[in-house]
């Protein structure tokens, strides 16, 4: 094993401030990063990637993305594989869609959870990086899309909603999300509630079938869960 720096060594300032979260998008022509820091502050950097033609090397140009709009606690963030919206969930009840392709980005879309009880809890984008994926406290999990009317807006859609069923006896709602690779299913787990014991439950569902495909109760509790390529 090694570990390779395919744009060279050199860091990327984001902020002044310790990271707590970050998302990256990667393609051939340019690579969007956004970053959260430890103070709550949201930045986004943008490079477009041209080819020295002496060294065939790859230079990438910087562009500081200028963020003007306020938000509250951010929890997740994700950017879609166009580089055309970065997601975020804040104050774990609104997700916002931001549009990047404009200058100075906005929060073009949002949607809010009503339901005092009711909370996101996890985010993640499916295979392809366009549909989003969203769990909240209750157990709903929802497949979002960025669909564009015939006036030309784009809007936030909802165009799949998956139930995690109702809970095992002593089952925690916060479920977390894991999506497939190369096919458009997707994983959820839970564990079970601090002083009911080890266990969890691992439910497989297929986005674009609208279906469940297995749901497993393990004997012991589950901190990090990938899926091999």
């Amino acid at each position: 094993p090694s570990i390779e720096y395919p744009y060279g060594s050199n860091t990327f300032v984001m902020s002044s401030k310790a990271l707590t979260k970050v998302a990256i998008r990667d393609d051939e022509e340019k690579m969007t990063l956004a970053a959260l820091d430890n103070a709550g502050g949201l930045s986004v950097i943008k490079f477009q990637k041209e080819e020295d033609f002496l060294s065939g090397e790859v230079v990438l140009e910087k562009t500081q993305v200028e963020l003007t709009f306020s938000h509250g606690e951010i929890t997740e963030l994700a950017i879609d594989s166009d580089q055309h919206w970065l997601f975020f969930i804040e104050n774990h009840t609104r997700l916002n869609a931001v549009d990047l392709y404009q200058d100075v980005p906005v929060i073009l879309d949002s949607y809010a959870i009503e339901d005092e009880d009711n909370r996101f809890v996890d985010m993640t984008l499916l295979l392809g990086g366009i549909s989003l994926l969203t769990v909240d406290t209750q157990g709903s999990i929802i497949q979002w899309f960025m669909v564009r009317n015939t006036q030309g807006p784009w809007s936030l859609q909802p165009v799949r909603e998956f139930s995690n069923g109702s809970l095992s006896n002593g089952s925690s709602a916060e479920a977390t999300l894991i999506a497939e690779h190369r096919r458009k299913g997707f994983l959820s787990y839970r564990n079970l509630r601090a002083g009911s014991g080890k266990g969890s439950e691992l439910v497989l569902y297929h986005s674009t079938a609208h279906r469940e495909l297995l749901r497993e109760e393990l004997p012991m509790s589950i901190d990090q869960l990938g899926i091999a390529p």
